[in-house]
This record gives C-alpha cells, sequence and structure tokens, in this order.
C-alpha cells in the first residue's frame, strides 16, 4: 500500500507494500473528535490526519471498489473468499502526525491485486 502525502516543497511517500494494519481511529469526545488514518507494516507506522468526511468517503469507496473488483472477478478466487479482516484495536501510540490529507484517491492494481490509497 503506499500512502502519499503532500507537503508544500514536495511529495512525501510512504509505502507500505505489505500492510499489517489499515484502521481509522479518533481522539476525542463526540463533536470534537479528532480523525487519523493508521498504516502499519514492516516499515514502520504512518498517520494521517484526516476529516470525518473523507473517513465515510474513503468507506464508501472501498466498498464500491471491492463490489466491483468481485463482481468483475479482478482478484483471483482465493482473495476473494478470504473472510473480512476486523481490527478494533485502538490506534498505535504515541501518536505522530505525519500531515493532514488533502485530496484522497483509491485506486485497484489488476497486476499486484493490491489497493492503492493516494
Amino acid at each position: 500500500m503506499e500512502v502519499v502525502g503532500q507537503n508544500v516543497s514536495e511529495r512525501i511517500i510512504f509505502n507500505h507494500e505489505d500492510a499489517t494494519r489499515f484502521i481509522v481511529g479518533t481522539i476525542g469526545v463526540p463533536g470534537e473528535r479528532a480523525f487519523f488514518l493508521q498504516t502499519a507494516s514492516a516499515v514502520g507506522t504512518t498517520t494521517i490526519a484526516v476529516e470525518k468526511s473523507q473517513v465515510l468517503a474513503l468507506a464508501e469507496r472501498l466498498r464500491e471498489l471491492i463490489t466491483e473488483v468481485r463482481r468483475n472477478k479482478l482478484a483471483s478466487l482465493d482473495e476473494l473468499e478470504l473472510p473480512a479482516s476486523v481490527d478494533n484495536s485502538n490506534l498505535e501510540f504515541p501518536l505522530d502526525e505525519e500531515f493532514r490529507a488533502g485530496v484522497m484517491g483509491i485506486s485497484w492494481d489488476p497486476q499486484t491485486q493490491r489497493v492503492a490509497i493516494e
């Protein structure tokens, strides 16, 4: 998984090829919560600040993408039949925000059969 961030002076790329974790978590009380997207792999953990609306849009787009991949059989049958993995654990601390997300993009790479989130 490639996580791409935009810095004022340069593009920041965090590449998590074999992500072991990809979650959204919150800090704070309802109405005052801060939302974070966190990805972990052998190379480390990346934490990105996101807006609630971005989380909702990301979840909806991922649902659509998974439906499309299944409908069009774009992944191997073994991959399509794996049960969904659920991670209800908290965000990993200490929480080091790398950057605040701007525009996010999601794509499917048929060669690697992986989702890319930028």
